[in-house]
This record gives structure tokens, C-alpha cells and sequence, in this order.
């Protein structure tokens, strides 16, 4: 196949590079770190194969199979691609777009970060002796993170009206607007009930409609303030890192660890496709060493069969 031919006053490659960053930019709204992305992806691609804007289906076939590229790192080159050449067709730098038969591959899904129980256990063990203001706030936004399983963007906006049923369960808001009623555990309860009496300690004014409320503009606790709030307490608990996303994470796994099902962890975390929850399936050795050594017929001390007359 040919490459397709092109107007002889048409810009150059970098120019029209330019012009397609630029709509990006304006038009779709890019952010920085997508715009820097997209530029390296396709300066790559035209530093090997020059006529680029011109290429035709088995050029950009044989660059793809050049490179020596990862997953999630092929798959956002072929969609920069796919971007750049429905720029050209958009503007009628050429009549067609070459990039229609490319697969994008599927890329996969890594497990998510989790602590241990026993890591847990050591957190919980530093929180529960609150001393200042600070503290007690961050006893009750870990509850809220860990024993309920918010996201940090849920629990920073969190309405003051969102606890109901006497403090026994939170009426939360999430992506798309759907809102989930969840039942508070023991301790998230107490925590907020502490958090409560010293929350006047953060109004920044008389009255505010947030849980969490702070003296910025969005008028609540910023994602950015809670994570540094995290990073301290890892660093003085003696854990590696700590974010919203691994306390998450970390309950998810627990729950799934301790028996409960996947329809019913979805619930909870409000997934739209049981396949996003299936990511919490990953089974450590020690967990899945005990499950054999308990469970397996031939897994007891001695190696002798175990029958079950059920």
C-alpha cells in the first residue's frame, strides 16, 4: 500500500504537529500531562517515519511493530495517533484516516495496593489515643475511608447532613451523581461523635454544610491536605506510604478475605461491572497456603486423607 499523496504546499510535519496540540489544547480541553504525552508519542513517530502525516495503513502497522513498547505505552500511542490523523482528515490534510484497523491492546489491570491486617492493626493502634483537634479529625476521616470504604473526593465534600439515622449510617454521593446509603461501623460512629464536639476547632465561619469544613475556597478539607495528612501519619506509624486509595483497597481485600462475595463487595463500593470489583481477587501465598493446609483433604499434618461425610 501507498502512502497517501498530499498537497505539495501542505505545512510541515512539525507545524501540522503544532496545530493538532494546539486544538487539543484549546478545543478539547487537554490537560498539561496528556498534551506532553500526546507530543512525545508523535515526535517519536515522525522522527522514524518522516512523511508521517502522509503514512499510509502498513507504515504505521511496521513503526508499531518496530517499537519495543509496553501495554498501557502502545496503547497510547496508537490512541495519539488516532487522534493526530482525525486532525489531518478534520482539516482535510488528507481523505482518510489510516489508523481504523489498529487494535488497541488490552492493558492489564494492576493489583491494587493493600495493607495487612496486622499492618491496619498497628495504624489503628497509633490513632486510637488522639490527643489535639487534628488528630480526632483523622481518626474519623480514616473510619470513614476504611471502615466504609469512601473515596477520598467522597469523604473531603462529605455534607454535615450526610450522617443520618442517629449517626448509624451515611447517605453518600458518588461518581455520576448516584447516591448509596451505607451503615457506619462501630468505630467510624464513635469517631464521628468525638470529631463532633471539636469540629467547631475548623469553621472557618459560624456555619458551614461540610463534615470536614476548612478555610480554602472550595470551603472543605482539600484532597491535596488529606493526603499530606496520610503521608505524616505512615511516616511516623513506620508504613512505607499511605493514601484514601490503599485504605480503600486495603478493606476491599479484607472483606473479600473474610468471606464476603463479590456481588456484595460491589455494593459496597458502588462499581458499576462486577469486573472492576473482580480486581480484588488477587489471594496472597500466606492466604492461599492456609486455605490449602485447612481446606485441601490431603492438607493436614500428616498428609493423610481427610474425609468429609457430609
Amino acid at each position: 500500500m501507498t502512502a497517501t499523496p498530499i498537497d505539495a504546499e501542505a505545512p510541515s510535519p512539525i507545524t501540522v504537529l503544532g496545530r493538532f496540540l494546539d486544538m487539543m489544547a484549546i478545543e478539547r480541553g487537554a490537560s498539561p500531562n496528556t498534551l506532553m504525552a500526546y507530543g512525545r508519542d508523535l515526535k517519536a513517530f515522525l522522527e522514524k517515519v518522516p512523511h508521517g502525516p502522509t503514512a499510509s495503513a502498513q507504515d504505521i502497522t511496521t513503526y508499531l511493530h518496530n517499537r519495543t513498547l509496553s501495554p498501557r505505552s502502545r496503547s497510547r500511542a496508537i490512541t495519539a495517533l488516532r487522534q493526530f490523523f482525525v486532525f489531518l482528515q478534520t482539516e482535510g490534510l488528507r481523505p482518510d484516516n489510516p489508523t481504523k484497523p489498529l487494535k488497541t491492546p488490552a492493558a492489564p489491570r494492576p493489583i491494587p495496593h493493600y495493607f495487612t491486617e496486622d499492618q491496619m492493626g498497628l495504624l489503628f493502634t497509633w490513632l486510637n489515643n488522639p490527643i489535639t483537634p487534628e488528630d480526632i479529625r483523622l481518626l474519623a476521616m480514616i473510619e470513614l475511608l476504611y471502615g466504609v470504604g469512601l473515596r477520598a473526593s467522597e469523604l473531603v465534600s462529605l455534607p454535615l447532613s450526610a450522617v443520618i439515622q442517629d449517626g448509624g449510617a451515611v447517605m453518600v454521593m458518588g461518581k455520576g451523581g448516584k447516591e448509596r446509603l451505607l451503615p457506619l461501623t462501630v468505630g467510624a460512629t464513635t469517631a464521628l461523635k468525638a470529631y463532633r464536639e471539636v469540629r467547631g476547632h475548623f469553621l472557618p465561619k459560624p456555619q458551614s454544610p461540610f463534615m470536614f469544613p476548612a478555610r480554602g475556597r472550595q470551603g472543605h478539607i482539600s484532597r491535596q491536605h488529606l493526603d499530606l495528612q496520610l503521608k505524616d501519619l505512615a511516616a511516623k506509624v513506620g508504613l512505607p506510604s499511605l493514601s484514601a486509595h490503599m485504605l480503600r483497597h486495603s478493606l476491599a481485600t479484607h472483606l473479600l478475605h473474610r468471606g464476603v462475595d463479590l456481588p456484595t463487595l460491589q455494593a459496597i463500593l458502588r462499581h458499576e461491572d462486577l469486573s472492576t470489583t473482580q480486581i480484588y481477587t488477587h489471594i496472597p501465598e500466606d492466604h492461599l497456603r492456609h486455605t490449602l493446609q485447612t481446606c485441601h483433604p490431603l492438607g493436614q499434618h500428616d498428609g493423610t486423607w481427610e474425609r468429609r461425610d457430609d
